[in-house]
């Protein structure tokens, strides 16, 4: 790729990624309190769980989805041979896909709490909750998959595109409902649907877009390349799912309690937006650094640059009007500064993680993966050692959340701007 091509490619994919943030920010910032005054702060809770096994979808791909783009963003592989590597990927896609769908049944059969006691199985909604969450998980598994091959031939507008579709559908019928039954069974089915909207939307784009894919049996050779790929980013794809699925399984297993649930979801939804933007915004330097190196290390400063200003910017507004967001998402006038000091401390880790987007995406890009794979596993490590000892004395999950997460990322983006530098 010629560095015009690039750097049009860039343009490309921020105006699509400012697109998708903005309009799906906008849209949930308008819709969640409104859907919180309606239900309340509990049943909310249980929305939350419906996506709880989504944080998981990156430990059961295994990192396929990575090597699936490492390999089809090679300059010397032919049409043929990337049809042949999408085949594979499929098959392997399938199997994970049966393998969880067969445990998620065993669960349900054998009655097992796996979201926790707030949704324990004498729950009236155990069962629908448990099955909309499964096959969201499955959903999203696949759709790594079909968002790997559109990011492999540069077409992430469309995957942008597919992310906003998903929260314009759910807030549409989450309105909807609220409105007419205002059904609690409605609203957990509402996510089901919106990401089954998204699958066919990539569906759609991969058959218009990419024109050389025939699904065909694999060769043994094509799925042992993909794993000798894969392995290099197993790690990054299970310690990112770790860490972001570690606050949920404290707040869903340590507290039980839906209004916690529902809290940390709202807040982590606010700071996730800088997190997803800086991902989207980076996620291009994966690809084009895999083609140029040199270049992309050149413009590394820059680039870093531009993501600390950015997120500046973000930190700068939710500091200024904090007190206004949690008294209208929550409706509460009694825990305004308790619930401000706790976004302020998610929106500013959220901002560090956003910092240290671009830099992960180009130790992948040059292959220094297990660099990465360092830095997410210390940042596992230290959860573990600063939840268990803040919670130790704290009063709130939230507080030792809040904290041991700020800490997590601070050590996060510190590590790779050590081995980006170095290395």
């Amino acid at each position: 790729m010629e560095y015009i091509s690039s750097k049009k490619y860039l343009i490309k994919n921020s105006v699509s990624t400012f697109l998708r943030v903005g309009i799906s920010s906008i849209s949930t910032i308008i819709i969640t309190p409104f859907i919180i005054q309606k239900i309340g702060l509990n049943l909310f809770g249980y929305l939350s769980l419906t996506s709880f096994f989504i944080s998981y979808a990156g430990i059961f791909d295994i990192g396929i989805s990575k090597a699936l783009v490492y390999i089809l963003s090679g300059e010397e592989i032919t049409s043929e041979k990337k049809s042949s590597y999408i085949s594979a990927f499929f098959y392997i896609n399938l199997l994970i896909i049966i393998c969880i769908l067969l445990a998620g049944g065993l669960a349900i059969f054998l009655k097992l709490p796996i979201l926790g006691e707030s949704v324990a199985p004498q729950n009236s909604l155990y069962l629908l909750i448990t099955i909309v969450s499964i096959l969201i998980l499955v959903l999203s598994i696949y759709n790594m998959y079909q968002c790997a091959i559109l990011e492999a031939n540069l077409k992430l507008d469309k995957v942008n595109q597919g992310t906003m579709l998903k929260i314009i559908i759910l807030n549409t019928l989450y309105v909807l409902n609220a409105f007419s039954h205002n059904n609690i069974k409605l609203y957990i089915l509402s996510a089901l649907i919106s990401v089954i909207a998204t699958t066919a939307y990539y569906s759609y784009n991969i058959k218009k877009n990419v024109d050389y894919i025939t699904i065909g049996l694999p060769s043994l050779q094509k799925i042992k390349d993909i794993f000798n790929v894969s392995i290099k980013f197993a790690g990054v794809g299970i310690f990112s799912s770790i860490n972001s699925a570690l606050p949920r399984i404290a707040v869903t297993y340590v507290s039980g309690d839906l209004a916690n649930i529902a809290i940390l979801d709202v807040v982590t939804t606010l700071s996730m937006s800088i997190v997803n933007l800086g991902g989207s915004l980076a996620k291009p330097f994966f690809a084009l650094t895999r083609r140029n190196p040199k270049q992309i290390k050149n413009k590394l400063g820059k680039i870093l640059l531009f993501f600390i200003l950015t997120g500046s910017i973000f930190l700068s507004v939710v500091f200024v009007l904090k007190d206004y967001i949690t008294t209208y998402f929550f409706h509460d006038q009694h825990h305004t500064t308790f619930l401000s000091i706790i976004l302020i401390v998610y929106v500013s880790a959220a901002v560090i993680y956003l910092i240290g987007q671009p830099m992960s995406m180009y130790l992948m890009g040059t292959g220094k993966v297990k660099y990465l794979i360092k830095s997410l596993a210390l940042n596992t490590l230290l959860f573990f050692i600063l939840f268990a000892i803040i919670d130790k004395y704290s009063s709130n999950v939230l507080i030792s959340l809040a904290v041991s997460n700020i800490l997590m990322a601070i050590a996060y983006t510190s590590t790779l701007s050590f081995y980006s530098v170095r290395k």
